[in-house]
């Protein structure tokens, strides 16, 4: 594994910037300025280079020796890359930037702060602009998906669904817990953060500041192309969670069934845009047998008289009118 050497320095920083890149060209550098702008300086960039075929590492290693570079002999998958950049990293602290998102200049020193002042706190997190098709949305992030602080791991569990509302981009983690509870899961791959995020608020507490702090890019149609790996791995969390905390799931029956039913749903939705008649009925049939639910049942129905183009026609032609 080639690496750039670690500065000398026997000063540690107090946060550790994690960043992991493959083939990230197109908006890599406003990522890392977007650090370099921070009004919070005490901080490290750990860069970890997912043997990217651009010009990625060239941009990275045109920084100072803040940003500390490393490149992996073969592209691994995206939980082993962060392990990987965790592992090198210093900071008494852990935060997360996608090379294609952006921070504002106050995130830091506004996080620091609530981490500081708590030693109860375990993470915190923020809002923040939501960029499509490179134009903000109206909402921000909280707007669309209500924030929660405390102890709030039932919640998490209860309420997190096709996302959670803990952005990604904008969580700061105390190093430590790593070393607790573990790493990023490997077998994980679109929800390796609500994974991990469940086991930090099952032991402590979460804060978040309440205004815009970073900037996340949505790039068209990319979750919608992933909705059966994250169907399946939703599934996988909640058959963990049950056998842990079955009494969550006792009282709240209802509440999981449904969960698991609309799962189902948008996985049918999934193979119907995608020309699979018969998954998408299987699928359509097993969130019947959840909740019930009378739009699905529609939903079964139009894929079963009408096949999968007529399906997609009818879907795109409703949505044309909201």
């Amino acid at each position: 594994m080639a690496t750039q050497p670690l500065n000398n320095s026997t000063n540690i920083p107090k946060v550790s910037v994690i960043m992991n890149c493959l083939n990230c060209e197109k908006h890599l550098r406003k990522a890392i300025d977007s650090v370099y702008a921070q009004t919070y300086r005490d901080w490290e960039i750990i860069f970890w280079d997912n043997s990217s075929t651009d010009s990625s590492g060239e941009i990275a290693k045109s920084y100072d020796d803040k940003l500390q570079y490393f490149r992996g002999d073969k592209t691994v998958p995206l939980g082993n890359a962060r392990n990987l950049a965790v592992e090198k990293a210093r900071g008494e602290y852990i935060a997360f930037l996608d090379c294609d998102d952006m921070w504002l200049p106050e995130k830091l020193e506004k996080q620091i702060k609530v981490l500081d002042s708590n030693s109860k706190v375990g993470l915190v997190y923020s809002d923040s602009y939501i960029l499509k098709n490179g134009k903000k949305n109206k909402r921000t992030y909280f707007e669309n998906c209500s924030p929660h602080k405390g102890i709030v791991f039932e919640k998490l569990l209860l309420l997190s669904e096709t996302s959670n509302f803990i952005p990604q981009l904008t969580v700061i983690i105390k190093r430590e817990i790593f070393e607790e509870i573990g790493y990023f899961k490997k077998e994980f791959k679109i929800g390796l953060d609500l994974e991990l995020f469940l086991r930090v608020a099952e032991k402590y507490e979460l804060d978040y500041v309440n205004e815009p702090l970073a900037i996340y890019r949505i790039h068209q149609g990319n979750f919608s192309h992933n909705v059966h790996i994250y169907v399946k791995e939703a599934f996988t969390i909640l058959k963990y969670w049950e056998k842990k905390r079955p009494e969550i799931f006792t009282q709240n029956k209802d509440i999981f069934q449904k969960k698991r039913g609309n799962l189902l749903s948008e996985l049918g939705n999934y193979y119907a845009l995608r020309g699979d008649r018969k998954e998408a009925i299987v699928s359509f049939e097993k969130s019947i047998n959840y909740f019930g639910s009378r739009n699905v049942m529609i939903k079964k129905l139009l894929v079963t008289f009408f096949g999968c183009t007529g399906y997609k026609l009818i879907i795109n032609t409703i949505l044309k009118r909201y």
